[in-house]
């Protein structure tokens, strides 16, 4: 683009120059005719550097072609171009008969997208993504070639494994955008990725029918999560692309349902003899008790197990009878509907597979055990949970021999990067003036409360408080005790965990705020560290406009269309709005006057102090002045009615949604 450095001298030479030569000397006509030739000239000039400072604005003119994939075809006389950029779509182009298109007034190095469709649906909808040239004067730019297909339909059969019955509720996707630049934004493809044909299944055949283009080899994705629980329902069926599908036209598809079952597990010493662990645990019976139970009369421990995947049962070390026996591990994997068993894989010292036949529906397994004359096994970790509890933020270890949390055992958990503010009245003892907030991103250490159960060989470690939702952790474990020695073990963990969210997104929690430094009118901090007043360093009245929302919901805000504007009880006129800044931000509330030292944040707002996704919006009235406006009170209205286009993860999933609110600004 243009430098504004050198247009502002040259205006200012121009003006300075123009007051030196706009003088009127009656008695010499020439040497005023040569003043003014001199002053057209600077103004030429001038005007000259003014036009090639907004040229980038409509600087390309875009010359492409639509052709069809496949040979023989005819593209269809109602195929259109429309174009995407800078935040709004723009009027479609038609074709010429030979596929080729021109569009004038595209701004220089933008980011750009190219739908191809038809009216008639004679093509399949396409987007095609490129960044526009660096340009200051008008030039042309040339784009490859976007390749469209005619629509065809694949029609293929799922069967379900192990009955050969049509499978139903498949949930499968073809992509059907094509290329991009690798330098396009990526919010900017994520836009149209719904851009999808989706499989769907015929009644009448059995078979299920997938349209995609013509000569196109589309990118598939299925959904295996059916019910959005987390856990997947099905197996992949092993196609990534559409040409996989349509030579393959009859495939198999596993249902994953929870596996129920009674597990019952003896336990063997070397000599054959029936040993009783002094605890046995699973890991992951997703929805039965982790811990076995003995029986005395079949000398057996037992377990309801009811889960997904693989069960894992754990039997920690212990003596019995002068003898250590090794931690062991039970490992039940899916059942193979061909031979009716499970496949059972046991690792107590000696390590071997079993095939395992149910009998009404009890699956009994023979533990044989590794014995040693020795009375201190070395401490191992068995197993984890995968993350902190989503209610008590919760941590176990699971360890193959019982332990101790002695004096010199370190457990400790670090928030990262937690944003540490120490305002310059909180102490004399440190070097922050009054009137001045210093702000650093600090690991801040948690206290926690450690607790030991299943014969201690699981620690717990459970925060003292509330941990952030959406805040990233380390949790250090070091030192153990060895309950069976009594001496500290020389182990250590450390492990990087997030805190997840556990409060659901609604579109009612967008908010909407002009950073006034006030809440209903009224200044949220009266006065700065130092004692002064902040009054007088902001105004009731505010310009400035940011819809929000906070960054734990995984929401990010991508355009914000006004229709309604409110000020101070009055509908503004509105002539024109946009879009000025956007992003990610940490608002936290502090007097107007009140300085930063170290790190910055948003001061302003009325909201509550965190971290927040937001669009900060431009609104001009009917003479292009800015609407200005107050906190909403019952007695005053100041609202903005908009629609917001915003992109959500869902289960990983990226997805654009926009909706209609109106909201009153804090």
């Amino acid at each position: 683009m243009f430098n504004y450095s050198k247009v502002a001298l040259g205006v200012t030479a121009c003006i300075a120059l123009s007051g030196c030569l706009e003088v009127e000397d009656n008695n010499n006509d020439a040497l005023v005719a040569q003043l003014e030739q001199q002053n057209q000239i600077l103004q030429g000039q001038l005007d000259h550097q003014i036009e090639r400072s907004e040229a980038w604005k409509t600087a390309i003119t875009l010359s492409g072609s639509v052709k069809l994939a496949t040979e023989g075809d005819t593209l269809a006389d109602d195929v259109t171009v429309t174009l995407y950029y800078n935040g709004k779509w723009h009027d479609a182009v038609t074709v010429d008969e030979a596929g080729n298109f021109e569009i004038a007034g595209l701004p220089s190095n933008t980011d750009v997208i190219a739908q191809v469709s038809s009216p008639s649906n004679a093509i399949m909808t396409r987007n095609f993504f490129f960044e526009t040239d660096y340009s200051n004067a008008p030039v042309v730019q040339n784009v490859s070639t976007f390749e469209v297909g005619q629509p065809e339909t694949l029609e293929f059969t799922v069967l379900e494994e192990g009955t050969n019955l049509p499978f139903e509720g498949l949930v499968l996707e073809a992509h059907l955008n094509g290329y991009h630049n690798g330098w396009v934004d990526e919010a900017i493809r994520e836009l149209v990725e719904d851009n999808v044909s989706k499989a769907n299944l015929n009644s009448e055949t059995g078979n299920y029918e997938l349209v995609v283009p013509k000569g196109i080899n589309t990118s598939l994705s299925q959904t295996t999560d059916l019910d959005a629980d987390g856990m997947d329902d099905v197996e992949g069926l092993g196609f990534s692309n559409s040409y996989q599908l349509k030579f393959n036209p009859v495939t198999y598809l596993s249902k994953i349902e929870a596996e129920q079952f009674k597990l019952a597990l003896t336990f063997l010493a070397p000599d054959g003899s029936v040993v009783k662990p002094d605890n046995i645990f699973a890991t992951n019976n997703d929805f039965g008790e982790n811990k076995a139970s003995f029986d005395d009369e079949s000398q057996s421990f037992t377990l309801d197990a009811n889960y997904y995947g693989n069960l894992e049962v754990l039997i920690p070390s212990f003596t019995a009878n002068d003898t250590t026996y090794q931690a062991s591990q039970v490992k039940v994997y899916n059942f193979n509907e061909h031979s009716q068993t499970y496949d059972v894989r046991i690792d107590g010292g000696y390590y071997y597979n079993v095939d395992i036949v149910p009998q009404d529906n009890i699956v009994s397994v023979a533990v044989r055990l590794r014995g040693e004359e020795q009375t201190t096994p070395n401490l191992e970790l068995v197993s984890t949970t995968q993350n902190f509890h989503p209610e008590s933020h919760a941590f176990t270890y699971y360890f193959n021999a019982p332990i101790e949390v002695g004096n010199r055992t370190e457990a400790k958990l670090l928030h990262t990067n937690a944003l540490v503010v120490t305002k310059g009245n909180a102490s004399t003892d440190d070097n922050i003036a009054p009137g001045t907030t210093e702000i650093r991103y600090e690991d801040v250490e948690v206290p926690v409360t450690t607790s030991l159960a299943f014969n201690d060989t699981a620690l717990t470690v459970t925060p003292n408080s509330k941990l952030v939702e959406g805040g990233n952790y380390t949790l250090t474990l070091r030192r153990p005790v060895n309950k069976q020695s009594g001496y500290y073990d020389d182990f250590y963990d450390n492990k990087y965990l997030s805190v997840m969210t556990t409060t659901s997104f609604a579109e009612t929690l967008f908010k909407a705020d002009n950073f006034n430094y006030r809440k209903n009118g009224k200044l949220i901090t009266a006065t700065n560290t130092a004692g002064v007043e902040s009054a007088d360093y902001s105004s009731e009245e505010s310009s400035q406009i940011c819809v929000l929302i906070e960054n734990k919901y995984n929401v990010s805000i991508t355009n914000v269309e006004v229709i309604k504007a409110v000020a101070n009880g009055q509908d503004a006129t509105i002539n024109n709005s946009w879009v000025n800044s956007s992003g990610s931000s940490r608002l936290y509330q502090l007097a107007a006057n009140e300085w930063l030292s170290w790190y910055t944040v948003e001061k302003g707002a009325a909201v509550e102090n965190g971290s927040y996704n937001k669009s900060c919006l431009s609104i001009l009235d009917d003479n292009s002045n800015n609407v200005m406006f107050k906190d909403h009170t019952n007695d005053n209205e100041n609202s903005i009615t908009v629609e917001i286009e915003y992109r959500i993860n869902i289960n990983g999933n990226w997805e654009t949604k926009y909706t209609e609110q109106m909201l009153n600004i804090n």
